[in-house]
């Protein structure tokens, strides 16, 4: 498996203030914890999402080795991933609206 890899932590329902989960502050603070660039987006309106994907391309170009070796089977890519999900920062609302993902 490649040793490089390229990590972003994306803050998604940037148009729904009251249904994001974590505010900038804290995902900052994940970024610097993991090493990863912060971004914030809405794929209800796309605002932000050009700017990921133009960060992505321009790290890959930049170092070509990230998406040169893949890991051999899934279950190396699920070791090496990282999952967060909302319920590590703060209890569950009962009443939220929308997903859940």
């Amino acid at each position: 498996m490649a040793k490089e890899t390229m990590k972003v932590l994306v803050g998604n329902k940037i148009d729904r203030e009251g249904a994001r989960e974590l505010n900038l502050e804290q995902m900052k603070a994940l970024g610097e914890k993991y090493k990863m660039e912060v971004f914030e987006a809405s794929s209800k309106t796309g605002v932000g999402v050009s700017e990921i994907f133009t960060y992505l391309v321009s790290q890959l170009i930049k170092n070509p080795k990230i998406c040169m070796e893949m890991p051999d089977d899934e279950s190396t890519v699920k070791k090496n991933s990282l999952a967060l999900d909302k319920n590590t920062f703060k209890e569950k609302n009962k009443h939220s609206e929308g997903c859940n993902c």
